[in-house]
């Protein structure tokens, strides 16, 4: 009979170790693909940047035929930086949902799980908690700090159409710079279904928030003394 009981623990620590992986892979492999693809952005908008601010290779004036190579690779570059805004924009419309949810849910999380930390007296649940708190943290700051670092790298390409030495180059192609120009000013971005951008300020402000609801239950749970 013990050893009967024995293997029913057994079998019921590894059914809840499979459970508790399963939840972890599915929460970690969303995010982890929406971190790949900021990070393979970053990479696609430092490459154009580099290859913008050298389109010009020369120090004086260029002649008919330069100016046609320079008008037909900037031509590409152009789609290529297209390109990057439509994937950009994908991005947003698959995350957008559950990023405003997630930014929801932590400053909630956040308020809740760190009054636990304070309040609770039992040292191994609040160990738990600060656990479980760490990983609220992690999570949505991460979700920050890529969402910021697309935004950065979008609007980085317009320093680099700054300085590809435009004054060498013909009106025509000067508009097409100024084109260029003016939509990186535009940055790239997720947000949480349009109400708030996705970025490190964000951040701060869901931190602000959880800070005041802490402040708050603290306060009812521990009230002034007269």
């Amino acid at each position: 009979m013990t050893l009967l009981t024995l293997s029913n623990r057994k079998f019921k620590d590894f059914f809840f170790i499979i459970l508790v992986t399963i939840v972890l892979v599915n929460i970690c492999s969303a995010d982890h693909l929406l971190y790949v693809c900021c990070t393979h952005l970053r990479v696609q908008f430092s490459l154009l940047q580099y290859d913008l601010s050298n389109i010009v290779k020369k120090n004086n004036f260029l002649s008919n035929h330069d100016l046609g190579l320079v008008e037909a690779e900037l031509v590409e570059l152009i789609k290529w930086h297209q390109a990057l805004i439509r994937l950009s924009n994908n991005l947003e419309m698959i995350y957008s949902k559950s990023t405003l949810y997630n930014f929801v849910s932590s400053s909630v999380l956040i308020c809740l799980t760190g009054f636990n930390v304070v309040a609770i007296q039992n040292v191994a649940f609040a160990i738990m908690f600060l656990v479980f708190l760490t990983a609220s943290l992690l999570q949505i700051y991460l979700l920050c700090f890529f969402g910021d670092l697309l935004m950065k790298s979008s609007m980085e390409v317009r320093d680099a159409v700054y300085n590809c030495k435009w004054y060498y180059l013909n009106a025509k192609i000067r508009k097409n710079l100024i084109i260029v120009h003016s939509r990186a000013q535009e940055p790239c971005k997720l947000t949480a279904f349009g109400f708030s951008d996705v970025n490190l300020r964000a951040f701060m402000s869901i931190l602000s928030s959880s800070w005041s609801y802490f402040a708050l239950l603290k306060t009812i749970y521990n009230p002034a003394k007269n």
